[in-house]
């Protein structure tokens, strides 16, 4: 017995070469995606300058409240010196005062 050939399939029929792309439109397109894309962008700079002018805000003093910060670390540093010394110790001379310097009063303990 002959071997059988077996039969190639048909050739498939060619495709219709596809019309170039209208350039014009596409390119319509293109500018509206990129003019949305800009004023996103715009937007996301605005934020961002928004945000970073509250964040040194919170960091640094504005011109206006300084003189009420300086008076306000003024009476703090009067309010510590008068409980760290005690109420008197600003009336007692400097050379009469303890070693430490705090105007502790002496203590008169009965000896044990």
């Amino acid at each position: 017995m002959a071997p059988v050939k077996a039969k190639a399939p048909p050739a498939a029929p060619k495709a219709k070469r596809m019309d170039k792309p209208d350039r014009a439109g596409l390119d319509d397109k293109v500018a509206q995606l990129q003019a949305t894309i800009d004023d996103s962008q715009a937007r996301i700079a605005q934020l961002k300058g928004l945000i970073d002018a509250k964040k040194d805000s919170r960091r640094h003093v504005g011109g206006g409240g300084a003189p009420a910060r300086a008076k306000l670390g003024q009476l703090r540093a009067e309010f510590k010196s008068v409980v760290v010394r005690g109420p008197r110790a600003a009336l007692v001379p400097r050379d009469t005062r303890t070693a430490r310097g705090y105007g502790a009063r002496e203590t008169t303990a009965a000896p044990v």
